[in-house]
């Protein structure tokens, strides 16, 4: 808000305000205080979705990390029996297990 000095007022104790600066002012809060209103609400909506998808989303990531740990442990023991086949196939033929014969081929 714009007030006129000493110099400027009509009568002696009175002020005169510039009403267009006042208006444009208003204005402006009007429209900032309608921008933080709406975020507002955006953000109330969103969290209002977050709480309604919160237990099935909870769920539906326990259920993802149960298989990936059930699909862990199939892999994991397969990848043992590889080994345990490795090994009997290896002590079966005369060679310690882990032992492999590397060839150097020269071209």
């Amino acid at each position: 808000m714009q007030i006129e000095s000493s110099s400027e007022r009509g009568k002696e104790g009175s002020l005169s305000v510039d009403k267009k600066n006042v208006d444009v002012n208003d204005g402006r809060r009007r429209e900032t205080l309608r921008g933080i209103v709406d975020s507002g609400v955006e953000i109330l909506e969103k969290l209002d979705l977050l709480e309604k998808a919160w237990p099935s989303l909870i769920t539906e990531m326990v259920q993802e990390i149960l298989m990936d740990y059930m699909f862990l442990d199939n892999y994991m023991k397969k990848e043992l029996k590889k080994c345990q086949d490795s090994a009997t196939i290896a002590l079966h033929n005369g060679k310690k297990p882990g032992h492999h014969h590397h060839h150097n081929h020269q071209i």
